[in-house]
Order: C-alpha cells, then structure tokens, then sequence
C-alpha cells in the first residue's frame, strides 16, 4: 500500500513510524487503514526490533475527524468503527515493541494509540483527553481499562477534561516525561536498548504479555460499538454536532 499519512525510517533496527495529517494529526478511515497496513507488516519484519511512533506537527494525535464522525449513522458507523478497531489492534499485537513518543496533546482516539502501544515517553506539555462524551458518542475505553484506573477513566469519559502527561505517569500509563527537547533523544536511547536485546527472547515476551493481559479489549470494544449504535441518531447527539462545529455549550433537553 502507498501510504498518504505514514512514513517509515529504519535506523539501526529501530523503525521509526511517523503519522502526519495537517493541522491537528485527526484520524480518519484512510489514516486507519494506512495503519493497520503498517504495524501488520511493519511489526512482523525480522530486521526490526523496535518501532517509534511519533507524529508532526504541534501534536500528538487529535483525536477522530469531527467531519467525518458527524456523517455517521446507523448504516455506516459499525464499518467505520471496524476500522478503527482493526488498526489499533494490528498496533497491539506488533511482535516487536512499540514505543509511542507523545508531544502537545493525545486527544480521543490519540490517547488510546499512545496506550495501546508497550511503551510511552512523553514531553511535560504533554495532555491527554477522551472527549468524546461531548460529541454525544462513546469514549473507545476498552484500549484505556488496562492503564488507567477506573475512577480516573470514569472521570476522563464523563467530563472530557485534559490529564496532564505527569499525572499519567503518576498512573502508570506513561513510562517517562521530560522537556520537549530532550524526547526524541530519550525514546531514541529506549528503543536502542530494545533493539540491542535477543529477538526472538523479545518477541516471545510479548506474545507471553499478551495472554497475562488479555482484557479482550477488541471484544469491549465491539460492545462499545453497540451502544454508541443506539445513540447515533438522537436528537442529543445531533445537538452536540451542531454546538461544535457553532462553538457554543450544548443545550440538552429532558424530553429524551
């Protein structure tokens, strides 16, 4: 596949994966499927032994395309949601290590790449927020549950509000937090140490990790799939479009 979105670099058995969509780095069906593509053979390659996914711009991920996610309806968002479902699992289950370097912000669907990957460095102007709640739909929390601890989640999921890169690493889902100016060279000494250790002993640590960790993420996931289903068409949900894209507070009715 030619890729549109992604790029690849290999550097002393590390590849590094960039992602880059103007302005904000949102995702859409393509970047999706450019994804899959990518970790599905990126991540079965035997003359790499770690990836970097990082992104350009001001940064990290921001989240779903709101234009593409307010022509959603009960006949096309189940394919979409497959997608997506497909591309963070091919992430997931890369045979070798993956490490996500964070930068600006991992909005929605960012933040849940950045956790699936085994890895995450982060810089201190580094946030992180699952929105969705505002947009009248579901947070993706199947590929959150295993690093976040619920009462956390549940306020990330109800409110929208943004956690700091230095209280995700007081939770344990971000592995490391420095200046900005010293990330790329932080996440670049952590996947040479990856790289400089047996292969094969790496790639069986992660088949081992995940049956440890099995939480049936993609199962969840399909459930989530559901239940956004039901609430696609409502009123809510269209109210809540609308006030995005006017900038304005949502007005909900009781009537619902």
């Amino acid at each position: 596949m030619d890729y549109q979105f992604f790029s690849i670099e290999i550097k002393d058995k590390v590849a590094w994966i960039t992602y880059s969509k103007p302005p904000i780095n949102a995702m859409n069906a393509q970047a999706y499927r450019e994804m899959a593509d990518v970790f599905e053979n990126t991540g079965k390659r035997k003359d790499i032994r770690c990836i970097v996914l990082k992104t350009k711009g001001k940064g990290f991920i921001g989240g779903n395309d709101i234009n593409e996610i307010a022509e959603h309806t009960k006949q096309n968002h189940a394919e979409y949601q497959k997608t997506v479902g497909s591309a963070i699992i091919a992430l997931q289950n890369s045979e070798v290590p993956v490490i996500a370097m964070v930068h600006g912000y991992a909005i929605g669907s960012g933040m849940l790449i950045a956790l699936a990957c085994d890895m995450v460095y982060a810089d201190d102007t580094a946030w992180f927020t699952l929105p969705e709640v505002k947009l009248g739909i579901i947070a993706g929390m199947s590929f959150a549950m295993s690093d976040i601890p619920k009462k956390v989640l549940y306020h990330m999921c109800l409110t929208g509000e943004k956690v700091t890169a230095e209280e995700m690493l007081r939770y344990g889902a971000v592995n490391v937090v420095t200046i900005p100016e010293k990330l790329e060279s932080k996440t670049a000494q952590a996947a040479a140490a990856i790289a400089a250790q047996p292969p094969h002993t790496v790639r069986v640590f992660k088949q081992c990790t995940r049956l440890w960790y099995d939480n049936r993420a993609a199962d969840k996931f399909d459930m989530e799939t559901i239940f956004t289903h039901e609430i696609l068409e409502t009123e809510e949900k269209e109210e809540c479009i609308k006030a995005f894209f006017e900038k304005r507070p949502a007005v909900f009715s009781d009537n619902w």
